[in-house]
């Protein structure tokens, strides 16, 4: 979530410039950065001019970082506040480093150092924001959240502030994630949105916080699928589009993305649940045939040799007996309903046995007592074809443990 800061943009420059001479080489050169290192030494050489001088040396460092000499980067962005004490640049870029190399006490002191220098700047907070998510302390990252805060103004201006950027502005949003300010938050990210931060991890998060906390379904949708549009999906983004999408009762997306996605839910799935939930509720919609399809591929990867407690994999077995039974395999779905019944954890065993007797008693049902009268009453329910419906009380027969 962090990237060095140049003198000529927040980020290091992507794109290839043809450089003139030593000091557009040094400036906005990239890609042969022995050549860049050696123009910003002649840049140096032909200066006395300190603002000048510490922005050669700023870049000299942002070379020797690319080309893998850490020590040297390290101390160049230091040495940068001794031409320029009053630029924040060279000691955010020096905590940066700090960070990479481990020295987490350096990260902190020079994270200060960067404020010291301009206090008054949001951008030179954006290092001890940075240090304070790391450390695993939302509250402090909260105090460093409203200093920037303060100095950015209402909300409203973020996007158009010239002291505002994106990476300030996503990583302000990913703090106030984390502390719980939730609005805040996604103000914050839809400021960065707006000024262009285009990275992974900046969708992901936006998803999980629209989804999760928020309950903003279309912009989950919307966030996910960009974090999707990266190499590597991760599952985390893949669970956030399907279920956005059923919940928006857009069933035709999530089947979508659940069949573009296959590869990473087959390693996943055991955990998420994704296809149990995205068949359940086909199912309670009546579309047998697509139910059926997407709990077929969840079945496919069903170890039968393994038999400990785990309470997706017993809600999956509900679902699979349920669309069975629907289908008219009363044998399958028996076969299904006691898989359930013996895959559930201590926490939701009785539950689902009082819930099956429960929902077969209204079905007019007698279901004699113990395990044996449960199978027995099962397997009339399962005779009677697609009116067999055993709900839990939110309609759901899906335990998920993802919150």
């Amino acid at each position: 979530m962090r990237a060095l800061f140049s003198s000529t943009a927040f980020f290091v420059m992507t794109a290839t410039f043809a450089a003139a001479d030593p000091v557009e080489t040094c400036l906005y050169g990239e890609g042969d950065w022995a050549a860049t290192l050696s123009a910003c030494n002649t840049a140096l050489a032909a200066t006395d001019d300190p603002v000048e001088q510490g922005r050669f040396i700023l870049h000299r460092g942002i070379a020797h970082e690319f080309l893998g000499d850490m020590d040297a980067a390290f101390l160049d962005q230091i040495l940068v506040g001794e031409y320029r004490p009053d630029w924040f640049r060279g000691y955010a870029n020096a905590s940066s480093l700090a960070a990479e190399m481990g020295d987490a006490e350096g990260q902190m002191r020079w994270a200060q150092a960067a404020i010291d220098a301009e206090p008054d700047n949001p951008r030179a907070y954006l290092e001890l924001l940075i240090a304070r998510t790391d450390g695993d302390d939302p509250e402090s990252c909260g105090a460093v959240a409203d200093q920037i805060i303060d100095r950015l103004g209402p909300s409203v201006d973020w996007a158009f502030d010239p002291s505002a950027d994106p990476y300030l502005l996503g990583n302000l949003g990913y703090c106030l994630h984390w502390a719980e300010r939730h609005e805040e938050a996604m103000q914050a990210y839809n400021a960065a949105d707006y000024v262009g931060l285009s990275e992974e991890w900046f969708y992901s998060d936006v998803a999980r916080l629209a989804f999760y906390s928020l309950e903003q379904d279309d912009r989950a949708v919307e966030a996910a699928t960009q974090a999707l549009a990266f190499d590597d999906p991760h599952i985390d983004d893949v669970y956030v589009l399907v279920q956005a999408n059923i919940y928006l009762e857009q069933f035709d997306a999530a089947r979508a993305a659940e069949q573009e996605y296959s590869a990473v839910i087959d390693q996943w799935d055991h955990l998420y649940n994704i296809r149990n939930d995205l068949a359940w509720h086909l199912y309670l919609r009546g579309e047998l045939e697509a139910a059926s399809d997407i709990i077929d591929r969840w079945y496919a990867m069903f170890d039968p040799q393994d038999t400990s407690p785990n309470d997706n994999v017993a809600g999956s077995l509900d679902t699979l007996a349920h669309i069975r039974a629907a289908a008219g395999d009363a044998e399958g779905a028996l076969e299904a309903f006691a898989g359930a019944l013996a895959r559930d954890t201590e926490e939701y065993a009785q539950l689902r046995r009082d819930t099956y007797r429960r929902e077969m008693e209204a079905l007019g049902l007698t279901v004699p007592e113990g395990e044996d009268g449960l199978m027995a009453g099962l397997a009339e329910c399962v005779a009677m074809g697609a009116a067999c419906r055993l709900l839990f009380d939110d309609d759901s027969a899906v335990i998920d443990l993802q919150d």
